[in-house]
């Protein structure tokens, strides 16, 4: 009866822990409209992105869950006007919050943010896949690892249109199993670290 309890209770307090890591319920995603650059022979990207969202209660800080990405730019359209957000990551959480100056109205909204990452080698999120032949780039979204990828609401109960557009080099191919897969050969890479 004590293992039972002791079970019991310490599954209570895992639930509450990862009730803490949830998103505030400020914001609700609609679409991503998502560009990403791989570099294969530096092991990183660049992305890019616009997340079309609805603003549940009016708030000045915005939420995403975010894990091993730099957050270069960001800013947030509501209410007619964008304002420049300041990003504060939380490592431990795989957040960050986006803050602006004026507080943004309920209703429809619009996110702008600029990203890099490395491609892993942790088959998270965006990894690198060696082969004999060469370097491959490759997404594992499953759980909690498109936050490795891109800035997101990146929980089961957000849901979302995507639409990606991938920028390759010339002779490379892109693969998905989305419907459509609309990808831009042989782009400058000005952007790229």
């Amino acid at each position: 009866m004590k293992r039972i309890f002791a079970l019991a209770l310490m599954s209570l307090v895992v639930c509450l822990c990862v009730q803490g890591q949830r998103l505030p319920e400020t914001a609700m995603p609609e679409s991503y409209d998502l560009t990403f650059a791989p570099n294969l022979e530096k092991a990183t990207f660049t992305g890019d992105e616009t997340i079309r969202l609805r603003i549940v209660k009016s708030a000045s800080v915005v939420t995403l869950n975010a894990a091993e990405l730099e957050i270069q730019e960001a800013s947030i359209t509501a209410g007619g006007a964008t304002q420049k957000a300041t990003v504060t990551l939380d490592a431990p959480k795989e957040q960050a919050a986006l803050t602006v100056a004026k507080e943004l109205p309920a209703g429809p909204a619009e996110i702008h943010i600029r990203f890099a990452g490395v491609l892993n080698d942790k088959l998270r999120g965006f990894y690198l896949s060696n082969s004999q032949r060469r370097r491959y780039a490759v997404t594992q979204f499953e759980a909690t690892d498109a936050r490795r990828a891109f800035p997101s609401f990146d929980e089961p109960a957000y849901k979302a249109v995507f639409r990606i557009t991938l920028i390759v080099d010339k002779g490379d191919t892109a693969i998905s199993t989305a419907k459509s897969f609309p990808i831009r050969r042989g782009q400058a890479r000005a952007n790229t670290p």
